[in-house]
């Protein structure tokens, strides 16, 4: 390789036939800058392959850890409210009967459910933003699927909106804290315009 870049060397110079001497000075030379170039080629190759390992790696913390603080400050805003109390079947149907409020009802697993883990702080945060005007309550969906089901409460978690005993509607999963105060809030604003109406329902 080295020996053929000379050969051109010379070509491109017009020299022709030179000196043996001159010609040996010749290669060494180039064979120097070209064994250069190809060490300095290596180290740039390296350098881009770690750059792009560390890349890889923050990239992977990233999306481990979130994409930014807003999880981190919804969770530790939710340490600080109260838990949505859980209540059995007897509580349930006492609570749907006699409550002046509308009662919000989730059915959803305490326990090995990463759908209902992510609505828990959800929950929790419109439980306290609607205080006063929704009442909030859990139940177990394990233990009350013949319930769930005749309300069309059909995964976990689900969630049925009751007014003065009756279901208004059944929002299951995929949900969100937003999607469910919404139609409260739009309840809520229906109710006050035809209460009477919607006892009737």
């Amino acid at each position: 390789m080295a020996w053929h870049r000379e050969v051109s060397f010379n070509t491109l110079l017009g020299l022709g036939t030179v000196p043996s001497l001159f010609a040996t000075q010749i290669k060494i030379q180039v064979s120097i800058t070209v064994f250069q170039c190809s060490i300095l080629s290596r180290e740039v190759t390296s350098v881009s392959a770690y750059s792009y390992i560390f890349t890889l790696i923050v990239c992977g913390l990233t999306l481990l850890s979130g994409c930014n603080g807003s999880n981190a400050t919804t969770k530790s805003s939710a340490v600080n409210l109260k838990p949505v109390p859980v209540v059995n079947a007897s509580e349930f149907y006492e609570l749907v009967q006699s409550s002046e409020e509308p009662v919000l009802v989730e059915f959803s697993v305490m326990t090995g459910c990463f759908r209902c883990n992510d609505m828990r702080p959800q929950v929790q945060q419109l439980r306290d933003d609607l205080r006063g005007r929704v009442e909030i309550v859990r139940m177990d969906y394990h233990s009350n699927q013949t319930l769930a089901a005749s309300l069309d409460a059909t995964v976990c978690p689900s969630y049925v909106l009751f007014s003065h005993g009756q279901p208004l509607w059944t929002q299951n999963y995929p949900s969100s804290g937003g999607l469910l105060s919404s139609k409260a809030s739009q309840q809520l604003t229906d109710n006050s315009q035809s209460p009477s109406e919607n006892r009737s329902e």
